[in-house]
């Protein structure tokens, strides 16, 4: 979310203002309700013993609004470029730090899902585009506020097309696209099961129960079985183990799937 380096300007601007700016304007209202909008939710789940950042989702639309109203103020020109200026600054410093970790340490950043998938030139494009894009825009803040902005929005356009054309195409044939297609093929009234691995995500692509097995026997017996079966197992976990009466499904680079009945793709 580039806007958040502008989220501590814009609260400021509306606290500045003081509770009295309530009776100046629809504008001011709209920005306190938002700013009272985001503190309950936050404060809210503060105090909750589990905390995951999904709980306060709400409340980044009431941030963006902020935002977006002292955005409004700099283009009626009611406010001063500073807040804009130092928020391009910060907004450089950490697309530097991301062009670097994305040069020398990409490893961090990519699930392993995804490591195997060839983008990593991608990634380092794109993280140099917006490295670019929002140094042109730190450089202009400070003159035109428009020129500022349509660089900014150029950047992020030509930021989606690529992502949507090249990258995304590519990440969605990781792990998770074989196990969800595979999921999804078996009938309803087939038992699926997961040998020696836990894979929470099945489940709710096959909706239904996913039981675990955890011995080897255990699995022949269930192959063995009139009824159908299906089953997902690591690669490793199979080595020198023969197996009969199964059909395999599919492979990806972590994971086999297989049946004892022969599925037509």
């Amino acid at each position: 979310m580039p806007w958040i380096f502008f989220l501590p300007q814009s609260i400021y601007c509306v606290v500045k203002k003081g509770l009295t700016s309530l009776l100046k304007g629809s504008q001011e209202q709209v920005a306190w309700f938002c700013l009272w909008w985001f503190l309950v939710v936050f404060l809210f789940f503060s105090f909750s013993r589990t905390q995951l950042l999904t709980y306060i989702l709400s409340s980044f639309p009431a941030l963006a609004i902020i935002v977006t109203l002292w955005f409004e103020r700099l283009l009626l020109k009611k406010s001063g470029t500073g807040g804009l200026v130092i928020g391009f600054g910060a907004f450089f410093a950490f697309s530097l730090l991301m062009f670097y970790i994305c040069l020398f340490h990409l490893d961090w950043m990519l699930p392993r899902e995804v490591k195997g998938l060839n983008i990593d030139i991608y990634i380092m494009f794109f993280a140099f585009l917006i490295v670019v894009g929002v140094s042109m825009a730190w450089a202009s803040s400070n003159k035109d506020f428009m020129l500022t902005v349509s660089i900014l929005l150029a950047t992020f356009f030509i930021l989606y097309v690529g992502l949507v054309g090249n990258v995304l195409p590519k990440i969605d044939k990781h792990a998770q696209y074989t196990l969800r297609k595979f999921s999804k093929s078996i009938p309803v009234d087939v038992e699926i099961a997961t040998y020696k691995t836990i894979k929470p995500s099945t489940t709710f692509y096959a909706k239904r129960r996913v039981s675990e097995i955890p011995k080897y026997k255990k699995l022949e017996k269930k192959i063995a079985q009139s009824s159908q079966f299906a089953f997902i197992a690591k690669k490793n976990d199979l080595k020198n183990k023969p197996l009969s009466n199964v059909y395999k499904w599919g492979e990806d680079y972590r994971y086999v799937f297989y049946t004892n009945y022969l599925v037509e793709k």
